[in-house]
């Protein structure tokens, strides 16, 4: 039972940081950072257990096509991108912080440009840019939050490891 619980609360943080994302609370000069994806690689590399992941993933997939269908093609292509990286992870360096860092911005990069692909746009190398600083600069306040610091030291304790 605990264990859903903890599920839950982690899928009510991603539908709240989805929420800011969609109404673009953080957007700096129309740069939009991408806070779900960096909830999901924190998961992934934070130790998390796989199970805990798949059922995160899936909850939120079947959440954001059931609320906005709209934006079906970007939901797959994120499920599709969380997988990837999964398998990604196991030919990474083994260190959970520098392997996060290598996928947020592999992550930033392949998301922006699957999208922009999808909209038939011309690929905005300045804005996938600072999309990817903006991103990191977010996810290493993320990592810190809900991988160093509750611990009290810098260790592998974490606040969503199951």
């Amino acid at each position: 039972m605990q264990q859903l619980n903890k599920t839950l609360i982690v899928f009510a943080i991603i539908s709240f940081l989805l929420l800011l994302q969609q109404f673009r609370f953080l957007s700096i000069k129309n740069v939009n950072p991408n806070l779900v994806l960096i909830v999901f690689l924190i998961i992934i590399f934070s130790g998390s257990k796989k199970w805990f992941l798949g059922l995160t993933l899936l909850a939120f997939l079947i959440f954001f096509l059931e609320t906005m269908p709209f934006w079906s093609i970007e939901a797959i292509l994120f499920f599709a991108l969380i997988i990837f990286i999964k398998i990604l992870s196991n030919f990474l360096t083994g260190h959970p912080m520098s392997d996060f860092l290598i996928s947020l911005i592999l992550g930033t990069i392949i998301f922006q440009f699957l999208i922009q692909i999808k909209e038939i746009a011309g690929l905005k190398a300045d804005l996938i840019l600072s999309e990817v600083i903006y991103n990191l600069i977010l996810g290493m306040i993320g990592w810190i939050i809900l991988y160093e610091l509750p611990s009290g030291k810098f260790s592998q304790k974490s606040i969503i490891n199951l």
